[in-house]
């Protein structure tokens, strides 16, 4: 009979680096995931809230802005906003940015071209009269995960410490009292 002892010992010290290598990995997905969501969040809630009224004050705007920026916690720091509306170019064909405002970054430049994406343009192909409002989150996330890696001394490779996440969301505006897009009131 063969003497078993300590065979269940051997195994978990053969499978624990894998173990450990699986846990670090999902918790380094898992925290890139969350910031992603977070930016997508406050992109789609930036845009949305700026599309319910239909004239938005100075301090309005900056609240929507700060209230986009709360949502990105832990990593609003590192994170910028611009949030516009854009509306037809008149005679021409496209759009042109009505008004623009930024925190963490400057807005848009107001009477400049604006294009969409290839996969947004034609979503709002069909109603291309209308204005839209545009919103872009911006996010330099710093992975703690990647610098630990990366001041490893036998690594076989680098990992990127900062990751640049954005998302840009649009929103038409709400029709209240016949208003066709989100006006600035100073």
């Amino acid at each position: 009979m063969n003497d078993t002892r300590g065979l269940g010992l051997v195994e978990f010290a053969l499978v624990l680096p894998l173990m450990l290598f699986v846990y670090v990995m999902a918790v380094g997905f898992s925290d890139i995931m969350m910031v992603r969501n977070r930016v997508v969040n406050a992109a789609y809630a930036v845009a949305y809230t700026s599309a319910m009224d239909s004239s938005i004050t100075n301090a309005e705007a900056a609240a929507i802005l700060a209230a986009g920026r709360a949502l990105l916690s832990p990593v609003e720091a590192s994170s910028s906003i611009i949030l516009s509306s854009v509306g037809p170019n008149g005679a021409k064909n496209g759009y042109v940015v009505r008004w623009s405002d930024g925190l963490g970054a400057s807005g848009l430049a107001v009477g400049s071209a604006f294009v969409f994406p290839s996969g947004a343009a034609g979503s709002f192909g069909a109603v291309s009269n209308k204005p839209v409002q545009v919103a872009l989150v911006t996010v330099n996330y710093t992975s703690t995960l990647a610098s630990i890696w990366n001041s490893l001394p036998w690594k076989p490779f680098d990992v990127p410490v900062v990751n640049t996440m954005s998302e840009q969301a649009y929103a038409l505006p709400l029709a209240s009292g016949g208003a066709e897009w989100t006006a600035r009131v100073p």
